[in-house]
């Protein structure tokens, strides 16, 4: 089969018509994919198979064969996600190299750049899970200097995304509003939830005195953080449930419905690992630090729970209607369950019941199935070529 097509530098009425293959043309007319914000994703995906199954296995009381298998897991997706980050990182300065206008117009894009969320959560993700990743290569005093370096750049950027992302983007656009919105809002709650993960390699990258002394400022760091991402968060998801009420939501913008389970689970993780850090400090308020990090806790991960019931129902259903340009918002199935999973693993180390580590076990499930779906979704649109200016938020009206 062939399609016709003109060769370049004449005009239609003396250019002679010549047949060209099908492939042929395929190539010609197939568009490069624009590795805008929304494709760090991915990365932030892949490393919740290191933060989710290394949450679970600290949980006391669980089987030692449990345990010890989703250590290993942990440890095995550490390089996985390194080469997600790399492979991300070279299409994206490989697309500021080629094409640096369509680069900034992803970017700059006021519903694409709601995804800019992404790349400092995905920063400080990675640090995370070299962190906690295991024994080995990847307690090298110059891999964790470098995750450091790493997870601090992800905090200011996370900072920075949260006040400007929004104040760029929202105003006069609310009718516009889908899960996308919460991911540059969201981002400080993941610097409150992991800062506590940089205490115990502290005195390995600093002088003795001044890691004993940035403890306080990183504690309190995490938890101003933690406010501001979730004061922001609430006002997305009122704006959210008003377009949910009141107009019809696009089927390609169903999957990013996910990240509203983002901010629940962050904030349940948080209040445990910044409770838990805390009461090591300060010993003799252990106790009552650690009650207080549980009760916490509980709130966020019962509204979590109980929309994802509401989602595992919608989802299915409007899977097929989902565009190509879209596959990228399927990498929402993956860390906002991830930190589900994370705070449920939190409760139960702090109360000592095993329920809620069951819950997480089940939700590992969920975020496994999900990153299967993400990744085939993220291989076929590279690819297809096909043209992914559109974020998993973005809607046509």
């Amino acid at each position: 089969m062939t399609s016709l097509v003109r060769a370049p530098g004449h005009s239609d009425r003396h250019t002679p018509v010549r047949p060209v293959s099908s492939g042929a043309a395929a190539a010609v007319a197939r568009p490069r994919p624009v590795i805008g914000p929304a494709w760090w994703s991915a990365v932030l995906g892949t490393a919740t198979g290191v933060l989710a199954p290394h949450a679970v296995a600290a949980v006391p009381g669980l089987p030692a064969g449990v345990s010890e298998s989703l250590g290993l897991l942990a440890r095995a997706m550490v390089p996985v996600v390194l080469v997600v980050l790399a492979g991300v990182l070279a299409l994206s300065v490989a697309q500021w190299w080629r094409e640096p206008a369509a680069a900034r117009l992803a970017w700059a894009d006021p519903q694409q750049g709601q995804a800019a969320g992404a790349l400092p959560m995905a920063l400080m993700a990675v640090a995370t899970a070299v962190l906690v990743g295991g024994p080995g290569a990847w307690t090298a005093p110059w891999v964790t200097a470098g995750a450091v370096g790493c997870w601090a750049v992800g905090a200011v950027l996370a900072v920075v995304v949260a006040i400007a992302v929004p104040r760029r983007t929202w105003r006069g656009t609310e009718s516009d509003v889908t899960g996308t919105w919460l991911m540059p809002v969201v981002a400080p709650m993941v610097a409150a939830a992991t800062a506590p993960a940089l205490l115990p390699v502290l005195p390995t990258v600093l002088p003795a005195g001044l890691a004993d002394a940035v403890v306080v400022p990183l504690l309190v760091g995490g938890l101003a953080c933690g406010v501001l991402a979730g004061v922001l968060a609430l006002r997305v998801v009122a704006r959210l449930r008003l377009r949910l009420r009141w107009r019809a939501f696009p089927a390609a913008a169903v999957p990013t419905l996910w990240v509203v389970l983002g901010p629940c689970g962050q904030a349940a993780t948080a209040a445990h690992t910044l409770s838990a850090a805390a009461a090591t400090h300060w010993p003799d308020a252990a106790t009552p630090l650690t009650l207080l990090g549980a009760l916490l806790a509980v709130p966020p991960l019962v509204l979590g729970l109980a929309w994802l019931a509401v989602l595992l129902r919608l989802t299915p259903a409007m899977r097929r209607r989902v565009p190509a340009s879209a596959g990228l918002s399927w990498w929402a199935l993956t860390f906002p369950v991830g930190t589900l999973v994370t705070g449920a693993a939190g409760l139960a180390t702090a109360t000592g019941v095993l329920a809620p580590a069951v819950l997480a076990l089940a939700l590992l499930a969920v975020v496994a199935a999900g990153w299967v779906v993400a990744a085939r979704a993220s291989v076929a649109l590279l690819r297809s070529g096909v043209e992914s200016s559109a974020s998993p938020g973005r809607t046509e009206s």
